[in-house]
């Protein structure tokens, strides 16, 4: 399978704000495109990224990151607008005429089991939206460790 994505929104409003709530992440691709929901183990963040990219794929594909932050470091050295991986069934690989690498995903019983499901979090009742950059989405992360459960809100960024 063929994926082809802006390096900017893949990198920058996808990948890198899902990596700030975990390490490990477990990226679903359909027809609709990708989505990863995440979730810290105590639970105090839970997010669900979007990117939405028409795939013509017949059934969901997981993609299972071991290491976002190692990723991101890779695509930083990608000076391409546009990236085209070739999915296989255990690995991520890009190749242009400067640069060539390979990304194996971990099996899924390596990956932790998130807590919550897609559906479940497009299904709750949202009447305030609005937009945070990625700088103080990263503080919020940060400081969310220190608030109880009564003060928590749940996010849901979408990326079209």
């Amino acid at each position: 399978m063929e994926l082809k994505l802006v390096k900017k929104d893949f990198a920058d409003c996808f990948l890198n704000i899902a990596g700030k709530a975990v390490d490990i992440i477990s990226i679903k691709a359909n027809k609709d495109g990708l989505y990863a929901v995440c979730n810290k183990p105590d639970t105090s963040i839970i997010l669900l990224a979007k990117y939405s990219y028409a795939l013509d794929l017949q059934e969901e594909v997981s993609l299972n990151i071991g290491d976002v932050k190692k990723l991101l470091r890779v695509l930083d050295c990608i000076e391409d607008e546009t990236i085209t991986f070739t999915v296989n069934s255990n690995h991520l690989l890009y190749k242009s005429n400067k640069i060539q690498f390979k990304y194996h995903f971990l099996d899924d019983s390596i990956v932790p089991k998130v807590t919550l499901k897609k559906e479940k979090i497009e299904a709750l009742d949202n009447d305030t939206f609005f937009d945070i950059d990625a700088k103080k989405l990263q503080e919020i992360l940060k400081a969310s460790s220190f608030t109880t459960d009564s003060n928590k809100t749940l996010a849901r960024r979408c990326h079209s």
